[in-house]
Parts: structure tokens; sequence; C-alpha cells
């Protein structure tokens, strides 16, 4: 007679003959969950007069309260950085090549994406014309495969108010 029953992580089989055999099959299941980015938003607009907080209602979160590696990656350096004031606030490190680096759990990683400022390049283009920049997140555990998300984006228009030339604003002085 044999008895069997599928359990959470393994099936079990019982034989019940002259001897009694006990088997048991683990199945290998991770039950690591990968980490989740959420309330991401496209199509930010500001001009590259004004900096924005493109993260403000993302949320970043993990199993079991699991230490993460968040990165953020600007899709061209020329378009702008974050401000320095709120990289320090954050707890996000410029690695270079518009890489920003945090470590620790979702709801301090969180709270620092919330933080960050980016400070668009001011008179990229010419004035009414946009620059737009793509922001990926990445979050990881180190054990399932990480999250990624390209959904971010800011549209800075060009506010260029242009340069008064010198020779003309001493040209204007004289003439009052």
């Amino acid at each position: 007679k044999t008895y069997s029953s599928t359990g959470y992580a393994g099936y079990y089989s019982f034989t019940n003959l002259a001897n009694v055999t006990f088997s048991r099959i683990e199945s290998l299941v991770s039950l690591d969950n990968p980490p989740t980015i959420a309330g991401v938003s496209a199509g930010q607009t500001t001009t590259d007069k004004v900096s924005i907080s493109p993260f403000s209602n993302v949320t970043i979160s993990a199993y079991a309260s699991e230490p993460l590696t968040t990165t953020v990656t600007l899709s061209n350096t020329t378009n702008g950085s974050f401000s320095s004031a709120s990289l320090i606030a954050s707890g996000f490190t410029n690695m270079g090549g518009g890489v920003y680096q945090r470590s620790g759990l979702s709801a301090n990683i969180t709270t620092g994406i919330r933080q960050l400022v980016f400070v668009p390049t001011e008179n990229q283009v010419t004035p009414s014309s946009t620059v737009t920049t793509t922001f990926t997140i990445s979050a990881s555990d180190g054990i399932a495969a990480p999250a990624t998300n390209s959904t971010t984006t800011v549209i800075a228009t060009s506010a260029n108010i242009g340069v008064v030339p010198t020779a003309f604003i001493a040209s204007a002085a004289a003439k009052s």
C-alpha cells in the first residue's frame, strides 16, 4: 500500500509492505520573489531652468525585508544630473557615467529615490526645443533576477532667454 502527499516544498511517499520505507523527493523551489518597482511616471515636463523630482511616487519593494542594491541610470549624461544636495539627502552615490546607486532595505531606498532632484542642463538646445531624459531604475537582491524599469522620463523645454551682448549693454548705458 502506498500513500502520497504533495507538500509545500516537496513530495512525500510512504510504502507499507513487510518493511516500512520512507522517501522524500525535494523540489528546489525558489522562495525568493524578485524586487518590484511601482509608481513610475512618463512624460514629466519642466524647463531647463527648473529642477524636478522624477521619482516622487516611486516605490521599491522587496520580499521579506531583503537588502537591495538599486541603480538609477540616465539615458544621456549631457541632459543633466541629480543635485548634490539631493544625492546627500537620498543616500545615492554618483558612480559616474550617469549611474547613481544605493544599497539598503527597500523602505530606505524608496525614501531615498523620492528625494532625488534632477537638474536639466540649461541652454542645451535652441529655445522652445525639448530634451527627453529616460531614467532606468534597477533593483537587485542578488538572488532573483533584478527588476528593471525605464518608464520614467523627463521632458525639459529650453527656456533660453538668450544672452545680451556686453557691447549692447555698454552702448545702452552710454545713451542714458
